[in-house]
């Protein structure tokens, strides 16, 4: 797994040898990153501020800070994702432009200002998304701006007692993903 394009391209991820991470596949993360480039509801992520939580290997994160995200917040509470992503941050030199939770996204703290992206792609089978943006809105981390894109098993549904707008949904084999915004 390496990063696709920008600052960091070709650069290695470190992916942890637990089973209880599920890196998104290249092709999947190619077709996010195609998607909020092109989407003409979707902010530019060049000086966007980031949260990736369930991060495992922070690919998601760390490709949208090599392709010009300012600022990128990773959260897991897996403590071998947690090691990598530290050693990552500090072989790439990119501390000033990362935070690290090394916690459950269940207890994430009050943000100072909601963020403009989120990525939520939690092991599959929890209901996991839902329970986690429901908590991120509670603690205003997701303004009216903010882009979420959710990965999940094809099957799931988002049932978030916000009112949402569903930019776009893709399916690639057993995963389903959703850009939506909660408005």
């Amino acid at each position: 797994m390496r990063i696709i394009r920008g600052e960091f391209v070709g650069k290695a991820l470190i992916a942890p040898s637990s089973t209880l991470t599920r890196p998104t596949s290249d092709k999947v993360r190619q077709a996010i990153f195609n998607v909020i480039e092109h989407h003409v509801d979707m902010q530019d992520l060049r000086g966007a501020t980031v949260l990736d939580v369930f991060a495992g290997t922070g690919a998601l994160g760390l490709e949208a800070l090599s392709r010009g995200a300012k600022h990128i917040t990773f959260v897991d509470n897996q403590r071998a994702a947690v090691r990598n992503l530290q050693t990552l941050i500090h072989h790439w030199n990119i501390e000033d432009r990362t935070t690290l939770y090394a916690q459950d996204i269940l207890t994430m703290p009050v943000a100072a200002q909601p963020v403009d992206f989120i990525f939520c792609d939690p092991p599959y089978g929890k209901d996991l998304v839902n329970l986690a943006i429901a908590h991120l809105h509670k603690q205003g981390w997701i303004g009216s701006n903010t882009t979420i894109i959710a990965e999940m098993q094809k099957q799931d549904d988002l049932r978030l007692e916000l009112p949402l707008n569903i930019l776009q949904e893709k399916k690639y084999g057993d995963t389903k993903v959703v850009f939506f915004k909660a408005t």
